[in-house]
Order: structure tokens, then C-alpha cells, then sequence
């Protein structure tokens, strides 16, 4: 199995299912921020980089949960 063989369905209830996540790293990094760590800390550097990947995932879940109008192959 790999992501072509998920359905339209399954994706946008992965993607849906991920959106706590997103938001609750969105509100840490934010957090993070008016604590003051600099943005070169190891700590601040990963929570940006577990909020961008998760990010990302969430956009490439969305985009397989479209039928067509994507740039990719029209999903049933």
C-alpha cells in the first residue's frame, strides 16, 4: 500500500484528524515566541520544524482528498 491507494475519503479524514495537532503546535510555537526563546534555539528550531512538517502533510493529504483540479491524477 502507498498514498495512491488511499481514497478520497481516507485522506480527508486523515487530514481533518491532524488539524488538532497543527493547532496546538501553531499556539506553542506562538507561545514560544512571546517567552522569548530565540528563534536559534534547538528547542524553538524543532516545534517550527514538527509545525512545518505537519504542515506540509496536512497540504499533501488535502490536495489527495480533490478529485481533480490539483495538477495530479483525477481520484475517484
Amino acid at each position: 500500500m502507498d498514498s495512491r491507494d488511499l481514497t478520497r475519503q481516507q485522506a480527508e479524514q486523515i487530514h481533518h484528524s491532524m488539524f488538532p495537532l497543527a493547532n496546538w503546535l501553531f499556539r506553542l510555537n506562538k507561545r514560544m515566541e512571546r517567552g522569548g526563546f530565540p528563534p536559534d534555539d534547538p528547542l524553538s528550531r524543532k516545534a517550527r520544524a514538527a509545525y512545518d512538517a505537519t504542515c506540509s502533510l496536512m497540504t499533501e493529504l488535502h490536495y489527495a482528498s480533490c478529485g481533480t483540479g490539483v495538477g495530479r491524477e483525477k481520484r475517484d
